[in-house]
């Protein structure tokens, strides 16, 4: 189970926000200033607003100022979560070029950054669907048997969603629909699980 997380109650007077882990407000008297109880702390001047989800990361790749695959590491994925948090993005999903169970241990495991949810390793056709660094990590799938085989395993690891690029983005590979049912395919095994599709225009549908 992923590590349970402290919250903070808000408190709103007025256009004044009063943070802290109990209610330690009274209402504001009629001049206008809250009445704090001992240990009460008055925030001002602050933004507050719902914890953003980014449901489209390719994580472990950026690193200072390069994308590339020598990137992927722990503590290239965990500085990426750390900074989404420091932003006020609380969970993000990775989608599909992930590369060994980094992303799947760090679900559970407990780090300050943004909370991990990830599709793992997607489906493209060969030598297709991202762009590089990332083209050789999702399974290059071919035919039906290949997609049933790499389908099993993702519902082995229990990922999150399935991620699936139709074609190479430029339309010279077949399209992965025709081919192999993919989307069928990753329904039966996946048994409900969001299933995304990437298609050459960058547009992409959940079905």
């Amino acid at each position: 189970m992923p590590a349970r997380r402290s919250t903070t109650k808000l408190i709103v007077l007025g256009f004044a926000v009063v943070g802290m882990p109990t209610l330690l407000a009274q209402p504001a008297r009629p001049e206008g200033d809250p009445v704090l109880f001992e240990g009460a702390r008055l925030i001002t001047g602050r933004t507050v607003m719902p914890a953003l989800v980014d449901v489209h990361t390719h994580l472990g790749y950026r690193s200072g100022a390069t994308f590339r695959a020598e990137n992927f590491s722990r503590d290239t994925i965990v500085d990426e979560l750390n900074r989404f948090a420091y932003f006020g993005v609380a969970a993000v999903g990775s989608a599909g070029t992930d590369r060994g169970d980094l992303t799947l241990r760090l679900r559970n495991d407990p780090h300050p950054g943004a909370v991990v949810r990830t599709a793992w390793r997607g489906l493209a056709p060969p030598d297709a669907g991202p762009n590089p660094p990332m083209r050789d990590a999702p399974y290059g799938v071919s035919s039906e048997s290949e997609a049933r085989q790499d389908v099993r395993e993702l519902a082995a690891r229990k990922v999150d969603f399935v991620k699936i690029w139709v074609d190479d983005r430029v339309l010279d590979a077949n399209p992965l629909d025709n081919i192999a049912n993919t989307r069928r395919i990753a329904r039966v095994f996946m048994r409900g699980a969001e299933i995304r599709r990437l298609t050459a225009d960058g547009g992409g549908r959940s079905r």
